[in-house]
């Protein structure tokens, strides 16, 4: 009997299958995330600006919010992080799941306790729907979901138009990514001037030099730094 037909040759080694990442590893790739992406400037400094803008008390629920939207825009922005910010938790985690399932709680827990289930849901659509979109006009889509967080804590569309505008002036003053692009000193002055149009009267020139100086250091290349988060001191008094 040749070599070929022997039944008494040893089978071949069974192929090990892939190893599973354990459950601590999805467990410690959540709790990198919320160190490192839920920072005091990103979280409860952004909840506070929303919530003052909507005169509103309910920081539990406005933190609760800002979360999940940090957390979809993350996801929304992983294959762009993965080759810009291969060292953030979410580009280095083994899958997305764990986060797709924190989004989805952090999200379901949002629509039972807001009084506007719809407009969170709209604006979980449109966030969404724009994913794809280039990076100049996705900033502004961005940032309108904090004038939503505003309407969605009870505020008015004045104060929720002007926080929309300083979050989408502090991205450009913010991310060093978007400075070498042509378009952000332009769209910049148009979000700084449309700050200075919804200033009170008596706000108006202070107001304007604050932002102008701003849009300056912008202009000239200088690091932002803490500076940039001054933007948002103009649209708190916004009546």
């Amino acid at each position: 009997m040749s070599a070929s037909h022997d039944l008494t040759a040893p089978a071949p080694p069974a192929r090990a299958a892939p190893a599973r990442p354990r459950p601590s590893v999805f467990a410690w790739a959540l709790v990198e995330w919320a160190r490192t992406r839920l920072t005091p400037a990103a979280w409860p400094g952004a909840a506070l600006v929303v919530l003052v803008a909507a005169g509103s008390w309910d920081l539990p629920l406005a933190l609760l919010l800002v979360a999940a939207l940090r957390l979809l825009d993350d996801l929304l922005d992983l294959p762009h992080d993965r080759l810009a910010h291969p060292e953030r938790a979410l580009s280095r985690a083994p899958s997305t799941a764990p986060f797709a399932l924190a989004l989805l709680a952090l999200l379901g827990a949002g629509l039972a306790l807001t009084t506007r289930p719809l407009l969170l849901a709209g604006l979980v659509a449109l966030l969404l729907a724009g994913a794809r979109l280039a990076r100049a006009p996705r900033h502004l889509l961005v940032a309108a979901k904090y004038p939503a967080l505003v309407l969605l804590l009870g505020g008015a569309p004045l104060p929720a138009l002007a926080v929309g505008l300083a979050f989408a002036a502090h991205e450009v003053l913010h991310d060093p990514t978007l400075r070498p692009a042509g378009w952000t000193t332009g769209a910049l002055a148009l979000e700084l001037a449309a700050l200075v149009v919804l200033l009170p009267v008596a706000l108006v020139l202070p107001g304007a030099a604050l932002l102008g100086w701003l849009w300056a250091r912008h202009r000239r290349q200088h690091p932002s730094g803490v500076w940039c988060r001054a933007v948002f001191l103009p649209a708190l008094v916004v009546p």
